[in-house]
């Protein structure tokens, strides 16, 4: 099964999502505006 990808502002924000998800989601940090 593929994986989702969210991209979210902060490396914080991304781990803590990443928690929440799980493994059927790829949590990235942008580091800054998109």
């Amino acid at each position: 099964m593929a994986r989702s990808l969210v991209i979210v502002e902060s490396p914080a924000k991304a781990k803590t999502i990443n928690k929440y998800l799980g493994r059927n989601y790829t949590v990235k940090a942008s580091i800054g505006h998109v």
